[in-house]
């Protein structure tokens, strides 16, 4: 897994990745998407409870994409 810093590239728009903060006390991650980028602001998403997301307080200092699924794993099963 590679970590990449959030000042040197970005992922792509709503796309599922883990997120590392560090806010000076403590250091967190969480499963979620950059959900909008302009000139002024970069706007992130982590996933809650039962697949909810909610906008982040703060950006991640770094982000990894997740890891693939098992072999022989459906996504879809989960869901049914």
């Amino acid at each position: 897994m590679r970590w990449i810093k959030c000042k040197n590239r970005l992922p792509e728009l709503h796309t599922d990745v883990l997120m590392f903060f560090d806010n000076g006390n403590e250091q967190n991650m969480a499963v979620g998407f950059l959900a909008d980028i302009d000139e002024h602001i970069t706007s992130w998403c982590a996933y809650s409870d039962g697949g909810w997301f909610t906008d982040c307080d703060e950006s991640p200092l770094y982000w990894s994409p997740l890891p693939k699924y098992p072999r022989g794993y459906n996504i879809n099963d989960c869901h049914q």
